[in-house]
């Protein structure tokens, strides 16, 4: 549990140093779906709706896992949504994201009973998302 928490902990910290970083762009220019996938987890972003759908593509046993950062009311936020449904399936999430806050995701598998996220199997992360 240490270990999640803290790959958990490193994660935000990194995303949070993005935000710091990343450059500023016009709200509601682009909507073009941002999508990232590994190991048949694919996470979509679809701006102009605010959704991001997690589809299972593969038959493994494992649940789909897309991690999603952000910010809400100025404050950082992240999000991880499972897909539990089995292949061939995907699960839609509508997040409130204000418009034109910069969106990260990443595909991973996990186990979802337990809620573990298999690290290794996360695909690189996707930080091209605007809302």
């Amino acid at each position: 549990m240490r270990t999640y928490q803290r790959a958990v902990g490193v994660f935000g910290a990194g995303m949070a140093l993005v935000f710091a970083m990343s450059g500023s762009a016009s709200a509601g220019t682009s909507s073009i779906a941002t999508d990232t996938s590994h190991y048949g987890s694919i996470v979509n972003f679809i701006p102009d709706d605010e959704w991001v759908s997690v589809r299972d593509e593969v038959s493994d046993g494992h649940s789909a896992v897309g991690l999603v950062d952000s910010h809400i009311g100025g404050e950082p936020r992240s999000w991880t949504l499972w897909n539990a449904k089995g292949s061939a399936t995907q699960q839609i999430y509508d997040l409130n994201i204000a418009e034109g806050e910069q969106v990260v995701i990443q595909a991973c598998l996990g186990e979802y009973g337990s809620k573990t996220i298999l690290w290794s199997t996360c695909g690189d992360p996707d930080f091209s998302g605007r809302a």
